[in-house]
């Protein structure tokens, strides 16, 4: 089987890791299961195992990945307000 590229791994890792946000969004952290994660991605368990070895990894990744953009955008508009100049 041939392997994906860099940016399709990175095409499908963001797919992964919209599907469970959604999910969430939906039913909460307690009531998804991995199972609905994989439906919502329409992928199937062995690519999304591939990326994540348990629902606890998925999480945290999607945690961090959330927090990330929260804090550039933040930062951001930190940067964009003249009241923040040096």
């Amino acid at each position: 089987m041939p392997r994906l590229t860099e940016a399709r791994q990175q095409s499908r890792r963001e797919q992964i890791v919209q599907a469970p946000l959604r999910c969430f969004a939906r039913r909460g952290l307690a009531d998804t299961s991995m199972a609905d994660i994989i439906a919502e991605a329409g992928l199937s368990a062995g690519s999304i195992y591939s990326h994540f070895s348990s629902k606890s990894e998925l999480l945290r990744f999607v945690v961090s990945d959330v927090l990330e953009s929260r804090f550039t955008t933040l930062i951001d508009d930190v940067r964009a307000n003249p009241r923040y100049k040096d």
